[in-house]
């Protein structure tokens, strides 16, 4: 499709060796050309949906089940060409929708993939003629969102997109699994191989001398044994969750996210334990011997109290903490406090646009490993969203009420700023 770094090398559950798959390097993104891609399979799509409902109307059916199917896809042709219905289902809009689908399905077409394809045949269920796939990339692309925006059931999504339950695990695992590894979005796991491999001047550019870092509970299934299941329990949430530190630069990119970790663990203790490596960025944080100029500034919240004397080689900053018998904070302190929160409120702004999945949201349905890839996957969307300007950045900072005397009974505050989306 364009001309990228060729790093990886795919084979069959049989060992057989296939083409090389480009890797996108996203530290360096062509947006224009990204803007592009999605444009042309917006319009190979809208003429594709055009010529379905054309036969659809000009058909006369024998066949109840195909009849059935078609006026399913028919449905889903409308659902995925309306912004509105779009954005309601799988959270995107059209241009990041577009633009990964356009890219899965250029993978897709390889010679690994093709018989997941609807002209190819399904080899991984070793069956030959029936057992054509009926989804186009689109409508996988769409099942897996979806499944994320609502945490329905893999029956409920059988019945939706007209397949088999077991041809729903199947495709959500293969989507996900393409998403996750391939490079088709600037997942944090993409981002943090970037800048590990990355020369320090770069890593400094590219991060902007400035990191917002955090850590999100998400909640997950209650462990059977008692041992993991105290381990899982989080007193701040009362109940059994996953602790995941993130990392993200002032404009809400995504850069680093770490491994899940168990929920009774404090956001102090992840960093220690699950710090995405970045390379040079995060291996100066405990050096004491890195220049004053060349240190990055930590923005923190106040559960990672006492992180500063670790990292001896950044410059954190992180609220201010009443004291104990301190009824309130000086005016100064009041001031530094709210500067520095409206620094990092834009990675609290990606944690509510993640929560606006449902599997995140509540509780996480799978396994641990399971869990951390859908997060990467999730903020790599949220990342192309940000890359591509689909966000109004209005809308990802901090608009309360300034420090200074207390707010009245009855009044309104500050007038929120007018913003689009």
């Amino acid at each position: 499709m364009w001309a990228l770094e060729q790093k990886y090398v795919v084979r069959t559950l049989h060992g057989k060796k296939y083409r090389r798959l480009a890797k996108i390097k996203w530290t360096e993104p062509d947006t224009k050309e990204i803007w592009k891609i999605e444009r042309d399979k917006e319009k190979q799509f809208a003429h594709w949906a055009g010529e379905h409902r054309a036969r659809i109307m000009a058909a006369s059916y024998t066949d109840e089940k195909k009849f059935d199917r078609d006026t399913l896809h028919h449905h889903l042709n409308q659902a995925i060409l309306d912004p509105r219905r779009l954005r309601a289902d799988t959270g995107q809009d059209p241009p990041t929708f577009f633009y990964a689908a356009a890219v899965l399905e250029d993978i897709l077409r390889g010679d690994v993939y093709a018989p997941l394809l609807p002209y190819g045949i399904d080899e991984h269920k070793a069956s030959w003629g029936g057992n054509r796939c009926k989804l186009r990339v689109e409508y996988m692309l769409h099942m897996l969102l979806h499944q994320l925006r609502t945490n329905c059931s893999q029956q409920v999504l059988a019945g939706r997109y007209g397949i088999d339950q077991a041809a729903v695990s199947r495709y959500l695992w293969l989507i996900r699994h393409i998403l996750n590894t391939l490079g088709v979005m600037p997942t944090p796991w993409t981002l943090a191989e970037d800048l590990r491999e990355g020369m320090k001047k770069f890593v400094q550019e590219y991060i902007g001398g400035v990191l917002n870092v955090d850590c999100k509970h998400s909640g997950i299934e209650a462990p059977t044994d008692k041992e993991s299941n105290n381990e899982a329990y989080s007193g701040k949430a009362h109940d059994t969750t996953s602790n995941t530190p993130f990392l993200c630069r002032t404009d809400g990119v995504i850069v680093g996210m770490g491994d899940p970790q168990p929920g009774h663990m404090s956001d102090i203790n992840v960093l220690r334990e699950g710090l995405p490596n970045l390379g040079w960025a995060t291996a100066s944080f405990v050096d004491p011997r890195t220049p004053h100029d060349e240190r990055i500034d930590v923005n923190a919240d106040r559960a990672m109290i006492g992180i500063d004397r670790e990292w001896v080689g950044a410059r954190m900053h992180i609220p201010h903490k009443r004291k104990p018998g301190q009824e309130r904070l000086a005016p100064w302190q009041r001031v530094e406090n709210y500067w520095m929160n409206s620094d990092r409120a834009i990675i609290e702004t990606n944690f509510s646009r993640i929560n606006a999945y449902d599997a995140f949201a509540g509780r996480f349905r799978g396994t641990i490993e399971d869990l951390g890839i859908s997060l990467n996957v999730t903020a790599g969307f949220i990342n192309l969203q940000r890359i591509m300007g689909t966000i109004d950045p209005a809308r990802s900072h901090r608009k309360g009420r300034r420090p200074g005397r207390p707010r009245k009974r009855g009044s309104r505050g500050r007038k929120p700023l007018k913003t689009f989306g």
